[in-house]
């Protein structure tokens, strides 16, 4: 049995990169840089997974390359530790974990796939065989392959490794995005940091950021604590834990949120929160700086992303933001924010905007040499130090006091804050009337028509933007909407950019299109509103679908069952590709076949197995060899537990087998191989089996001293009492700390009353001669 690794994999450069890598606490599924493609000749194989080379080590084990010879694609994959694959409970804790995050399809989640029961295995050398630690009968956890390296090194290229904000901001972004998808499904990830992205450059420079492990680390160190007293029961990773974890609170979406923005705090000032602190390996020290001491963002960050972080980074999950995409764009426009040199010189144009915002009707119209006698559009004019803004309650017919910008530089903000702005409309000073400009009728009834079509421009652009907000229920669940929320947002970008042009001809070219643009944007919220419930009763047959994803899997349905199994993937395919165009109906109606072909390839390929498993059954019973019997018992129990052949076969192995007890030893969460230990003061060799030579059926076991040394340090436990009363083999774990009290050949001095002083050597437990020098 291969010792676990408890730390990543080595770095690029040989220097940590952060407390959580300092401190050896950055565990997760899969954290090293990993490699695209495969050697010529696989590593050994899983059934159908090739295994092509290693990825990497992570805390709780090693993956590999493989590929699936099924699919043709290429997969992740890697063993569970031992002290949970040999635990029934535990077992069952991570395959509802899996069960959940296997849902999980967003093009930033690494998708974790299905979890394989092995059978035929083998391995073309023993160093591969002990770090995957799969043997026929355990399982196999398949992930999606994520190529390119982790963020906790990608980031070692820059200098002082501060990634540049823009392309920092960029990752956080694409994590949210994952992040804040998962939350909507109400599945959190509880252990995000640098080693849990990967990120890879795409060939036109672009950077993809995707998530690993989720919940699955998580899952296994909260799994791990509840053997060892000396591994507290949480879940991340401790530079990246909220104040919550620390504390044994309540997990939500806002602990996420805190892990998110200690990462983005390490990106763009070089380390996490409190950085110092984790690196004095001080858990109490760690916990309560976290839970009470308010973190101060480094000053060399902007004032806008110091105040982001701070909030994300609150003690009070509810005084965080709303949710990570939130936390992401705040930052953004934190640290996008700069002071605007020149705002007296632009503050006409700020109250010209603030009006606009508010309702008001603009006419905008120069004067100056050469145009006497025409007034062009709104859209060519220009706002010159002769304009006057006037006040005004109605239309421009209604002249009002005006207020004279005669020098725009000179005005502070302060005096247009003072200034309703809904009221402010820009008209011509008054000039003297020329002739051209007093004859000219044709010109005055244009620019009345450019007047009317200005006002039906602005309110249909306005009525627009007030009906935008309907798209906002859509766009927090776009699956399947996506495009005709795209189609609507380039509606609202060509409306609001409409403007009346200086001819009559062109502003009403320009109105015309418009209204189309306006009436094309009704009707794609027509089309949400009558697809939306469409769409969520197909979506639910999509997940029905993939909830058959694992038997489909689990009993070989593509081998067993290939006719009901081509046709029902042939019609997912076709539904899946209609539901991605908006045919919802073609969706739903292909679905409905997938499933009806799918559920008969389960039961057939279930059929095949049971008639299989229990032929070899017969077989091991006729041989007597019990235990792969039971074995293969329990297999057509795992598929029709009402099975009374099976049950009947179990039970007559069952009575031939003798008990035996499987004991495993755990040092720091880390399962002993290969080394002595001392039970009851009696030497054994781990992992130790006792069968029928060593225990009895009906005699009590156990209530002794387990005992380990190492590197100058004695571990202890205790082995509870057990009585031996079922037939096979039963597992115990036996978790080791550090003994801290005294060792042999320490010496005490006491004081006895009167002052006379007694010296004292301790001497350990066992037997030795009264008066021996050896002791």
């Amino acid at each position: 049995m291969a010792s676990e690794i408890l730390s990543d994999a080595a770095t690029m450069d040989g220097v940590a990169d952060s407390p959580a890598e300092r401190t050896g606490l950055s565990e997760s599924l899969g954290s090293a840089a990993t490699v695209a493609g495969g050697s010529d000749s696989a590593l050994g194989r899983i059934d159908q997974y090739e295994l092509l080379s290693e990825l990497g080590g992570g805390g709780f084990g090693t993956v590999y390359l493989a590929k699936d010879a099924v699919s043709g694609i290429n997969v992740a994959v890697k063993g569970l530790p031992p002290f949970v694959k040999n635990n029934r409970e535990e077992m069952e804790n991570i395959r509802a974990n899996f069960a959940l995050v296997s849902r999980l399809h967003h093009p930033n989640i690494a998708a974790a796939l299905v979890l394989h029961p092995a059978k035929d295995v083998e391995y073309r050398s023993r160093d591969v065989r002990e770090k995957l630690r799969v043997s026929p009968g355990d399982t196999l956890m398949v992930m999606e392959y994520a190529p390119g390296v982790t963020l906790s090194q990608w980031r070692r290229q820059f200098p002082g490794r501060k990634v540049p904000f823009e392309t920092a901001f960029g990752i956080i972004r694409q994590v949210a995005a994952a992040m804040d998808y998962a939350h909507e499904r109400k599945i959190l990830h509880r252990d995000i940091k640098p080693a849990n992205v990967m990120i890879e450059t795409k060939p036109d420079g672009g950077i993809a950021a995707r998530v690993l492990d989720f919940g699955l680390a998580a899952e296994i160190r909260s799994s791990m604590g509840r053997f060892s007293q000396e591994i507290h029961d949480t879940s991340g990773t401790r530079p990246y834990m909220a104040p919550e974890q620390w504390l044994g609170e309540k997990q939500s979406e806002a602990t996420d949120q805190y892990a998110l923005a200690a990462m983005a705090c390490e990106l763009l000032a070089g380390d996490v929160p409190f950085a110092g602190v984790f690196e004095t390996g001080d858990t109490a020290l760690m916990r309560d700086t976290v839970a009470k001491r308010a973190y101060k963002a480094p000053a060399e960050l902007p004032a806008g992303v110091r105040h982001a972080l701070e909030i994300a980074l609150a003690k009070k999950p509810e005084e965080r933001f709303a949710n990570c995409m939130q936390f992401a764009e705040a930052l953004r426009g934190g640290g996008r924010r700069r002071s605007a040199p020149g705002i007296a010189k632009s503050v006409a144009f700020v109250a010209f905007a603030a009006a606009l915002a508010a309702g008001g009707y603009f006419g905008w119209r120069k004067y100056g040499e050469g145009e006497k006698g025409r007034e062009p559009g709104p859209g060519r004019s220009a706002l010159t130090n002769q304009t006057q803004l006037v006040i005004a309650n109605s239309p421009p017919e209604q002249p009002q006091p005006a207020v004279n910008f005669t020098d725009v530089e000179s005005i502070e903000p302060q005096n247009v804050e003072s200034i309703d702005k809904s009221q402010i409309r820009d008209v011509p000073p008054e000039q003297p009337q020329t002739a051209d400009t007093a004859s000219a009728p044709a010109a005055e009834e244009d620019l009345t028509r450019l007047d009317e079509l200005s006002k039906d421009i602005f309110w249909k652009k306005r009525s627009v933007e007030q009906r935008k907000g309907e798209l906002e229920k859509y766009r927090k669940d776009p699956d399947g909407l996506s495009g005709k929320i795209d189609e609507a947002d380039r509606l609202c970008r060509k409306i609001s950019e409409a403007a009346a042009a200086s001819t009559v001809s062109e502003t009403e070219k320009i109105y015309a299109g418009l209204r189309d643009d306006a009436d094309a944007f009704d009707r794609t919220l027509a089309w949400l509103s009558d697809n939306k419930a469409l769409r969520d009763e197909t979506r639910k047959l999509a997940g029905e679908l993939a909830a058959l994803d694992g038997d489909l899997d689990r009993f070989k349905a593509k081998d067993l069952a290939y006719k009901p199994y081509a046709k029902g993937m042939a019609s997912r395919g076709k539904g899946k590709s209609a539901f991605s165009r908006g045919d919802f109906a073609d969706a739903k109606k292909n679905y409905v076949e997938a499933k009806k072909s799918l559920v008969q390839a389960v039961a057939e390929s279930r059929k095949v197995l049971v008639a299989k498993s229990l032929a070899d059954a017969k077989k091991h019973l006729q041989n007597k060899h019990w235990e792969d019997c039971i074995g293969k018992c329990d297999e057509v129990l795992g598929i029709d537990p009402s099975n009374a052949e099976a049950k009947e076969m179990k039970a007559q192995a069952q009575s031939h087998v003798v008990p035996s007890a499987n004991i495993a030893i755990l040092v720091e969460g880390e399962p002993l191989s290969g080394v002595p230990v001392k039970i009851g003061g009696q030497t054994w060799n781990v992992p130790v089996v006792w069968t029928d030579r060593n225990i009895t059926a009906g005699k009590t076991y156990g209530g002794v001293e387990v005992s380990f040394e190492r590197g100058g340090k004695r571990y202890v436990g205790n082995l509870e009492k057990f009585t031996v009363g079922w037939k096979g083999r039963k597992d115990f774990n036996v978790a080791l700390k550090e003994y801290k009290g005294p060792k042999k050949g320490d010496r005490k001095t006491i004081t006895l009353p009167g002052g006379a002083t007694m010296e004292l050597i301790y001497v350990a437990p066992g037997s030795f001669t009264m008066g021996s020098p050896s002791f």
